[in-house]
């Protein structure tokens, strides 16, 4: 049994991280980004009641003592090769940053060229996760980001440890296996729990076994350190870094360590680090309210084929009667995973919608293709295979970081809050959890980016992932930050066609300023 949503949000594979069938982004000039407009201008359709979950208790924090700076590490120099229509090299990074001069960690690194000839320097991106893979993600990010940013900067990102290229962790060799076999509560919930127990268990023994040195070193804290050694290794004095989901969590934590080296940061999609395990498993009544909200959408659209009885009605109907063995297709989900991994995929990636409701038409047809077809582009890695975070490294990176429950009876008490709270959804998303896990987490530092420069945070109104709350309180605890708001759909907002995001994104990393704290982007529609 496996919770198929990670918790951290970004496990959404990398073409459809930032919407792979969004409208290419237009060109666009510093000036234009007081495009951003303010929130009362927002003219999106009517939608259903957000979920009671929508307001959090805040977590008691408990962090570990600091750890000591370790000695610095000398700068490299980044031997390029060609690589397709990039450039690809490798960075060597301590394996534990405490111990320097001890055993090292080649990290995959690859470069897009900007396409004027006075670039300003690098822009490194991040594509979340955790586990998302930096190398299959920015050859799908450069063709959908503003010709201006293209022009201006050098495009870069990297796997970080643990992830794809980069002593990529390969635990789990049975993904389908375990996703097939997605929590089902209508029996209750304590078989359940215990299964995610033994899963997590497994998984972590799997891990160490595979990686034994490298499972302890996998946490943020680590990446924070290995992505401050790629700046130096670029030749940046200052860091120009965009992070989406998971990734803003990263240059929290990088800021925190190294705030005087920020010159322009964009958090887009946030997941603050000092999130409690009971308010991630919440997250599933976001979900459920996107879902809703495309059933809402459906509902006023004659085209739209499940309209009667419904979408989340069909959705409910099979969930309860298709099949849980394991298909023909070429990952090998069962029927039934193939319907939540359409579904997650749609609540993610608005264009979509439409999509989604035809093959779940055809799927209460007896036609599982289309679910089939999108929950490969959830599940997928664009190969054909899972991608990395369904074998190990998102759950190993998160159980570094302290995030999931840890113990037996906070995995209860997150699950059933989960279910209370996305009596659809929850089951979705049920049992992640550290507990078992073989290496104990560490929790990250407390926030203090005292001395950064001010960072731009991105947070949508619809974001089944990465609530507008999360980023509202991100732009809170940062010491100098300021809120766009996205009002439209989708996880993330940034280079998924929307100008007003993209203008004012634009304009702040070419060295203007962010839009006033609190401005807000509109989208331009929301049906199917």
């Amino acid at each position: 049994m496996l919770a198929v949503l990670s918790a951290c949000t970004g496990s959404v594979p990398t073409d459809t991280q930032t919407g792979e069938q969004a409208v290419r982004a237009p060109t666009v000039t510093p000036e234009t980004a007081d495009s951003a407009t303010p929130a009362d201008t927002d003219q999106a359709e009517p939608e259903p009641s957000t979920p009671a979950a929508t307001t959090l208790p805040q977590p008691s924090a408990t962090h570990a003592p600091p750890l000591p700076v370790p000695a610095p590490v000398g700068a490299q120099t980044l031997e390029w090769r060609s690589c397709g229509e990039a450039e690809c090299a490798q960075l060597e990074v301590p394996l534990d940053h405490q111990d320097p001069s001890g055993d090292t960690l080649q990290l995959a690194v690859m470069r897009i060229a900007a396409t004027s000839p006075d670039p300003l320097g690098s822009l490194i991106v991040n594509p979340g996760g955790p586990g998302g893979s930096g190398i299959n993600f920015l050859p799908a990010f450069a063709p959908m980001a503003p010709e201006t940013l293209r022009a201006r900067f050098d495009l870069v990102s990297w796997d970080p440890r643990g992830v794809g290229q980069s002593s990529g962790l390969e635990c789990n060799a049975n993904p389908a296996d375990e996703l097939n076999a997605v929590a089902d509560t209508r029996d209750g919930i304590r078989a359940e729990i215990d299964a995610a127990v033994q899963q997590s268990t497994e998984l972590g023994e799997a891990c160490l076994a595979s990686e034994p040195d490298l499972l302890a070193h996998v946490g943020t804290w680590a990446s924070a350190r290995d992505l401050d050694l790629l700046r130096a290794a670029l030749g940046q004095e200052r860091l120009h870094y965009l992070g989406y989901s998971y990734g803003t969590r990263l240059g929290t934590v990088y800021a925190t360590l190294f705030p005087e080296t920020v010159e322009r940061m964009v958090l887009d999609g946030a997941f603050p680090p000092g999130l409690s395990s009971t308010e991630l498993a919440l997250k599933a009544a976001d979900l459920e309210a996107v879902l809703k909200r495309i059933d809402h959408v459906c509902d006023l659209e004659a085209s739209c084929r499940v309209a009667n009885p419904g979408l989340l009605a069909t959705y409910n109907e099979l969930l309860s009667t298709a099949s849980v063995g394991p298909s023909d297709t070429s990952l090998g989900l069962s029927n039934r995973a193939a319907v939540i991994g359409a579904t997650l995929l749609a609540t993610y990636v608005p264009p979509t919608w439409e999509t989604y409701a035809d093959a779940l038409h055809l799927a209460a047809n007896g036609d599982y293709t289309g679910v089939h077809d999108l929950a490969k582009r959830w599940y997928g890695d664009g190969s054909g295979n899972f991608d990395s975070i369904f074998r190990g490294a998102n759950t190993a990176i998160m159980c570094a970081d302290d995030a999931y429950a840890a113990t037996l009876s906070q995995t209860t008490v997150d699950a059933e809050a989960a279910l209370q709270a996305s009596p659809v959804l929850g089951e979705a998303l049920f049992g992640s959890t550290c507990s078992g896990w073989p290496v104990l987490g560490k929790p990250l530092p407390p926030i203090d980016t005292d001395g950064s420069a001010e960072v731009l945070v991105i947070g949508g109104r619809y974001d089944p992932a990465t609530p507008l709350r999360w980023a509202e309180r991100l732009a809170t605890e940062l010491h100098d930050a300021s809120l766009l708001r996205y009002l439209g759909d989708g996880h993330t907002a940034f280079a998924r066609g929307n100008e007003c995001v993209d203008s004012a994104v634009v304009h702040y990393l070419l060295g203007g300023s962010p839009p006033r704290d609190g401005a807000a982007c509109a989208p331009a529609s929301g049906t199917l």
